[in-house]
Formats: structure tokens, C-alpha cells, sequence
């Protein structure tokens, strides 16, 4: 059941914004990235990103239902981990994988979106330049 304050008398509030998943209108306080709490957690206990279609239920934590992507979480269970330079050294040194697959931007390099490390001011992280 939803407080009063979610969904005050239209005389008293004029700035309700609806649920892009339900419709149901909200103050702002109450939706978090366009979505009412109910239908955040709906889709969590389907086990589906609530943010973002295309993330699906590939990305998706089942241990801590949270989307890897959308939320930026890492999960050992799943075995995805996310980090820096630093981070990556601290991995490698712990359980000395034979192999690591690496997001580049912002972990191999100083880069953004996909960006050239060639062009612009970017630089290699210290870090990994050791592992």
C-alpha cells in the first residue's frame, strides 16, 4: 500500500509523474529512473534488469538482484567483477587466473565510450601495465 504522500489529492499536487512500466502517476520522490517502486520490483523478482530492456536477464545478479550493467554491481558468485587498474592487480594476484577478459575503456586505459587511446591525452593504467 502506498503512503498518501506518493499520490497526494491533484488539488494539492500538480507535479505527478507517471510509471513508464504501469502508468500510475507519482510524486517524484517515489519512482527511481522512471519506474514505481512496485514495478522495480516486480521486475527484480523476475529476474530482469528493471532499467533497461536490452540487459534483459543476461546481466542480471540472481544472487543479489541487481542488474551488472545498469547498477555497475559485481558478484563473485558470478564471477563478474567489476574495477580499475588496481582492482585487476589485486584479482590477478589473488587467484592467478590462466586468463582475464578486460572491459578496456577505463580499466586497460584512461578512455570513455569506446574512445581511441591514440587520440587525445589518455594514458595506460600503472597498474596493469605490471600485470
Amino acid at each position: 500500500m502506498w503512503p498518501k504522500s506518493a499520490r497526494p489529492n491533484p488539488k494539492d499536487e500538480i507535479n505527478l509523474t507517471a510509471c513508464k512500466r504501469c502508468g500510475d502517476r507519482y510524486t517524484r520522490l517515489w519512482l527511481h529512473r522512471e519506474l514505481c517502486f512496485s514495478c522495480e520490483a516486480a521486475l527484480r523478482e523476475e529476474g530482469r534488469c528493471p532499467f533497461n530492456d536490452r540487459c534483459g536477464c543476461q546481466s542480471f545478479c540472481p544472487h543479489e538482484r541487481l542488474c551488472i550493467v545498469c547498477e555497475q554491481h559485481s558478484c563473485e558468485q558470478c564471477c563478474l567483477l567489476r574495477g580499475d587498474g588496481e582492482d585487476v592487480w589485486q584479482v590477478v594476484g589473488h587467484w592467478q587466473p590462466a586468463a582475464i577478459f578486460l572491459d578496456f575503456d577505463r580499466t586497460l586505459a584512461t578512455t570513455k565510450r569506446g574512445a581511441s587511446p591514440l587520440v587525445g591525452n589518455h594514458s595506460v593504467d600503472p597498474d596493469l601495465a605490471t600485470v
